[in-house]
């Protein structure tokens, strides 16, 4: 089960879902099992923020975030050095990081692969009335550049559609153990809100409001809501409780279907 809240329209989203994914604990066992796992998923104007992302990282929360391709880092971890002291002036040492000499520069991540790199992976995403949506990944450890200097590992998704070459690219703070199907489970959760937008505008009228105050604006809001509410609580009840999709045809909603 997913459950999902929207904290900007269609631009930051909060998941909270069960992934099949290992136990962390020191006195759990290896094998695998399901357990909660509350994420933050955002488009690149939250994405590109460090702040943001060390923000929600502070608060204990996992996310992933989709990021510009002009943000660099380093796939493998650049050596760090202090600078010697260079004299024997009785001036303090110094104490900045700063990269070594031999280090590679960090590398925009449209620049990373030209040729060769991790295979790419495809994930059956989701199913639409135009057929199956498919995208192919890579998924690897990142450094990002924070101030010129890597910042901490993360997760870097690099996502293709597999019929316009569309590539989009991901960060994120999950686990080492984290399979790559739940970093695109809940990257692409994102497409759930913007439905609710689109069948909130077509079906109760969210975006028909004439009004120029914030109270009134807020009372069409609210109206809005409970008339989507009421059309969801019925809909189910004369449904019988039964789902509109049949079981096993959306693989979004069940990331242990990836392959």
């Amino acid at each position: 089960m997913t459950n999902f809240w929207v904290a900007a329209p269609t631009r930051l989203v909060v998941v909270e879902s069960t992934f099949s994914l290992p136990h962390t604990s020191a006195f759990s066992s290896s094998s695998r099992t399901c357990r909660p796992m509350v994420a933050v998923t955002a488009d690149e104007p939250y994405g590109e923020c460090g702040a943001f992302r060390d923000g929600v990282a502070e608060r204990g929360l996992a996310y992933v975030v989709e990021v510009p391709r002009s943000l660099t880092g380093w796939t493998k971890r650049p050596r760090v050095v202090v600078p010697a002291k260079v004299g024997r002036g009785a001036g303090r040492p110094p104490c900045t990081p700063q990269l070594a000499c031999d280090a590679p520069a960090a590398r925009p991540l449209k620049a990373l692969w030209k040729r060769g790199g991790p295979t790419w992976k495809g994930f059956h995403i989701k199913d639409t009335q135009a057929g199956p949506v498919v995208w192919e990944a890579r998924v690897v450890r990142f450094s990002p550049s924070a101030g010129g200097l890597p910042g901490e590992p993360l997760w870097l998704t690099v996502a293709r559609n597999a019929l316009d070459q569309e590539v989009k690219h991901f960060y994120s703070n999950a686990p080492e153990d984290t399979r790559p199907a739940v970093l695109l489970h809940v990257a692409f959760s994102r497409c759930h809100i913007e439905q609710l937008f689109e069948e909130s505008k077509g079906e109760v009228g969210l975006d028909h409001f004439e009004m120029r105050k914030y109270l009134a604006l807020r009372r069409h809001l609210v109206l809005s809501m409970v008339s989507l509410l009421f059309l969801e609580e019925q809909t189910e009840r004369l449904r019988g409780g039964q789902s509109v999709v049949e079981p096993g045809t959306s693989p979004l909603d069940c990331p242990c279907a990836f392959t």
